[in-house]
């Protein structure tokens, strides 16, 4: 049987409107006195309220064949996989920092993506293999099927001070100009909704994601970031916004 899977959204929505049509039809059972029925109608509306507001997707990784990237393509799944790939990602890097007593080298950072392939599908998003990115301080790859027209890249070049985190859409595709990144010394994800760093303008479909991101306190515009150096190269050669 194929697993479904869920943004937490969907899983409060489906929650709370199940505990409303079991409320209804437990109210109508008790009374016409059927006690006992109603209880039963009751247990099950808690039991969906709780369910919609604690459960989580199955943690286990998806079968070869269970899936495909058509399985998880709208901007909900994606931002919600983004947000968590993310922040995830963060935290297992500083974990592996501390318990290296401060620590964190390109060896911790392979053997980490190592031990990630085994609980899910990834692809080498260079012509090089890990091993040769490591030693450039960077890794490329993408995670698939949940994040199939995106890649994640991991920036070194700060080690072992501090490391960067992107996630960053095929050219050409789908959610062309999408743009997510953590860094190790920050709390915030920042997203790219208008700025420079890609010539071409957002899809509807990046549109629609970016706005689902911003919905997260921690998740923030870089346009809105002050950047003094970006405002000085705007202002000398006369850079205006971009349109949304």
């Amino acid at each position: 049987m194929k697993r479904k899977y869920y943004t937490k959204k969907q899983r409060i929505t489906y929650g709370l409107g199940w505990f409303a049509i079991s409320f209804v039809i437990g109210f109508i059972l008790q009374s016409l006195n059927w006690i006992i029925l109603s209880y039963i109608a009751y247990g099950f509306g808690a039991l969906s309220l709780y369910t919609g507001f604690f459960s989580t997707n199955d943690p286990n990784p998806p079968q070869p064949g269970e899936f495909t990237p058509e399985d998880f393509d709208n901007p909900a799944d994606y931002a919600d996989n983004i947000y968590r790939v993310l922040k995830s990602m963060k935290k297992d890097l500083l974990d592996i920092k501390i318990k290296n007593k401060g620590k964190l080298t390109k060896k911790n950072i392979l053997s980490y993506i190592n031990d990630f392939k085994k609980n899910n599908t990834i692809r080498n998003g260079s012509l090089e293999s890990f091993e040769k990115q490591i030693k450039s301080k960077g890794l490329l790859f993408v995670i698939t099927p949940e994040l199939d027209p995106f890649c994640v890249q991991f920036f070194l070049w700060e080690l072992p001070k501090r490391f960067e985190i992107e996630i960053w859409s095929n050219p050409g595709g789908k959610y062309e100009g999408f743009t997510a990144r953590i860094q190790s010394d920050s709390k915030d994800i920042i997203i790219n909704i208008q700025s420079d760093t890609f010539p071409e303008p957002p899809t509807n479909a990046t549109k629609k994601l970016n706005k689902i991101l911003l919905k997260n306190k921690d998740v923030l515009d870089d346009e809105l970031i002050p950047n003094p150096a970006r405002d000085f190269y705007k202002k000398m050669y006369n850079i205006k916004k971009k349109k949304p």
